[in-house]
């Protein structure tokens, strides 16, 4: 189940959506989520306007890397059926241009919330997302 160097999924696939809109100058809210498969934790994020609800999230994230799930209740419960596989969690990620930093806060009410100091830190580790300053609102 690997994407890549990075456990950082960003939707659409391949967008570098932080990365565009940096150089644009232009604000992004997503959502995010993280989801535990066997030992490796991936945060999956889209733009709040492709996925309105955590559970896009997950249901593009089974789709993505095969993994067993349905709709529990559509649009805001996408269950996983995969038994190695989990959903953490969840929470907020807003881009603010104009300070060139990144913004977690925030719950999904159908996952719960993620710690969004150990979101900071995964982001940290991928080099897409290195550069940013952070904010962490609980």
């Amino acid at each position: 189940m690997s994407n890549g160097p990075s456990n950082i999924v960003d939707l659409p696939q391949g967008s570098d959506l932080i990365q565009l809109s940096h150089e644009k100058k232009t604000n992004l809210t997503c959502k995010y989520v993280v989801i535990k498969c066997a030992e490796e934790e991936r945060l999956i994020f889209g733009p709040v306007v492709r996925f309105p609800y955590h559970a896009n999230l997950v249901n593009k994230f089974c789709d993505m890397f095969e993994v067993a799930g349905g709709w529990e209740k559509q649009p805001d419960s996408f269950v996983i059926y995969d038994f190695k596989c989990n959903v953490v969690g969840g929470g907020w990620l807003e881009y603010c241009a104009d300070h060139g930093a990144i913004r977690l806060y925030g719950a999904s009410s159908a996952y719960g919330r993620f710690d969004h100091a150990s979101a900071e830190q995964m982001l940290k580790q991928d080099p897409r997302f290195s550069v940013f300053s952070y904010e962490v609102v609980d």
